[in-house]
């Protein structure tokens, strides 16, 4: 029996949070290449090792990440906000992008995110992840924007007390998504058009010199290098002190 195509499995484990599809596709994938010398059954040790080549072979670097086993019921599986964001990024700029994003759940539309964000201005317009256990609450995802452009937004919380994030949560993709980031996009879209001005030139001069310069609105739309941050955001939602 032939199975469904990855990308309606895919759909599937994020829309509805489904953990044994998640353990099952990341125990295939310990299948792949030589990660399990090629016998069955596959080991989390294999699937593992398997994403990490993935992820250097992407140019990501994750050295805090853990992978137990794969699903949403570990406790010890663990990945920074910061390198979240940067895998987001990454996934935007290749081809089956519009596989995965329509594999996320849409603020107020379906999947976790269906009771949520209703009657707000957001709704319908971020596809997010969400993550739940007790002590923990996040999210990450695609957000977009009052001027039409993507933002990636990770918002982890561990703590006792993790419940009560979601209201803060649900307030920063609102935010995001009402915020006004034209000033940011205008601020490296003239760097964009330095960049190639520098090109033409390098190409006149005859050095061989070029540019590759990213027109996506996501790429675009942080005001500043690190994308899984937003150092503009109003004061209630920057991190105060409190326990680790």
């Amino acid at each position: 029996t032939k199975s469904q195509s990855l990308s309606e499995t895919v759909r599937d484990v994020n829309k509805y949070s489904n953990n044994v599809m998640a353990r099952q596709l990341f125990l295939t994938l310990g299948l792949s290449g030589n990660n399990n010398g090629g016998t069955i059954p596959a080991t989390t040790a294999s699937a593992s090792t398997g994403i990490k080549q993935w992820l250097a072979l992407k140019g990501l670097a994750v050295p805090e990440l853990v992978m137990e086993n794969g699903s949403g019921l570990s406790r010890a599986e663990r990945i920074s906000a910061r390198n979240l964001g940067a895998v987001l990024l990454s996934a935007y700029a290749s081809p089956v992008m519009p596989e995965l994003m329509a594999s996320l759940p849409v603020a107020a539309v379906d999947g976790t995110l269906r009771r949520r964000l209703k009657s707000t201005e957001v709704a319908g317009q971020a596809h997010v992840k969400t993550g739940s256990l007790s002590g923990v609450r996040s999210i990450a995802g695609y957000v977009l924007d009052a001027q039409g452009n993507r933002v990636v937004v990770v918002f982890l919380v561990n703590h006792t007390n993790a419940f009560n994030a979601q209201a803060a949560q649900d307030a920063l993709l609102n935010w995001v998504h009402n915020r006004d980031s034209t000033g940011c996009c205008a601020h490296l879209e003239r760097r964009n058009q330095r960049k190639k001005l520098s090109a033409i030139r390098a190409r006149q001069c005859g050095t061989g010199m070029d540019y590759i310069t990213s027109t996506s609105p996501l790429a675009r739309a942080p005001c500043h290098d690190d994308a899984t941050r937003i150092e503009t955001a109003p004061e209630r939602f920057r991190r105060q002190p409190g326990p680790a």
